[in-house]
């Protein structure tokens, strides 16, 4: 049964979000303060939102959209789940993504390495080696399961298995530990779009890191996953889960990736998704960050919007204009 709430109650709602609510003559529309002018020092009560539907559209910013119980939810997101209440939420309509078909299975003679510490075997000696040398405690290798295989096709090969929210195996790839094999990743067959790199760690209620690869997941002591790579899109089961739980992001993917990140950020504040993008400057990519820097750029991660994109691409120019100057 569909309830009706009075006029009343969802400008109560309003000004608990928005701190102002002014109402129109014709009581259909309210006027309040936007938070994304708010956000940048200016008070204007130039928010309309009408009461009947939820549309609204900021007179100064241009913000605009069918739902404002999707603009609570990037500003006020304590609030949202009253404003479901009050105010339609549209669909929102994503590809229908398939999860992975093919089973997978880890390499034959797999081995976890927190097992074979002492190990003098040359090839699972080197993959521990390697492991320490990339600043993976013992405590790391047991709790992403980390291994290693005997098998000559995966020989000195770091083995890092993938499992999926009921705990089950849903992927793995393979990292040549001597940098002179190709390629230097190997990965199980299937389509990675299919697939959520350990899903099992995900809490989809809380903001979730994105970054690169497992390497870079390693040394984020945070909700965090990877893509596999510097690309997101409506192909990715990982962009349904994200727009589905309406999961806020942080992206921090490598420094070569800023064009990547501009991109993803665009599509997924399409979706009404909040975003916020990382510095990994100083760095090649977040796996060659100390922890706590990681928890520190983490913290000052900067909220993306669209004039974020228009200020990136102008850094951007600067930067190939001065770099073609020296």
């Amino acid at each position: 049964m569909h309830v009706v709430y009075n006029t009343a109650e969802k400008c109560a709602l309003l000004k608990s979000a928005f701190g102002h609510v002014h109402r129109s003559a014709d009581g259909l529309n309210v006027a309040c303060i936007c938070p994304k002018c708010k956000l940048e020092g200016k008070q204007k009560v130039k928010l309309a939102v009408r009461l009947d539907n939820g549309c609204y559209h900021c007179w100064v910013c241009g913000i605009k959209g069918r739902s404002i119980a999707s603009l609570i939810r990037r500003y006020k997101r304590d609030l949202f789940a009253e404003a479901c209440r009050f105010f339609p939420v549209p669909k929102i309509v994503v590809e229908d993504v398939q999860k992975q078909e093919i089973a997978v299975e880890l390499p034959s003679k797999f081995s976890l390495l927190a097992e074979n510490l002492d190990t003098r075997l040359p090839g699972p000696k080197s993959v521990i080696e390697y492991a320490y040398s990339r600043g993976l405690s013992v405590s790391d290798m047991w709790r992403y399961k980390l291994g290693f295989s005997t098998v000559s096709t995966f020989d000195r090969r770091l083995i890092i298995p993938s499992f999926d929210a009921a705990g089950h195996l849903n992927y793995y790839t393979t990292r040549d530990v001597t940098d002179r094999m190709f390629p230097r990743y190997k990965n199980a067959p299937g389509r990675k779009q299919a697939i959520i790199y350990n899903e099992l760690d995900i809490d989809w209620t809380s903001e979730l890191l994105l970054v690169e690869g497992p390497f870079d997941v390693f040394k984020c002591q945070m909700n965090s996953t990877c893509m596999f790579g510097s690309s997101l899109d409506k192909q990715f089961l990982l962009f349904n889960k994200i727009v589905e739980n309406g999961t806020p992001i942080i992206l921090g993917l490598d420094q070569d990736a800023t064009a990547n990140s501009q991109k993803i950020a665009k599509l997924l504040y399409s979706f009404d998704i909040d975003v916020k993008i990382m510095s990994v400057d100083g760095y090649k990519d977040v796996g060659q960050m100390p922890c706590d820097v990681v928890q520190q750029r983490v913290s000052t991660a900067k909220i993306w919007s669209p004039e974020s994109r228009i200020v990136s691409r102008i850094s951007q120019i600067g930067s190939s204009t001065h770099s073609g100057l020296v």
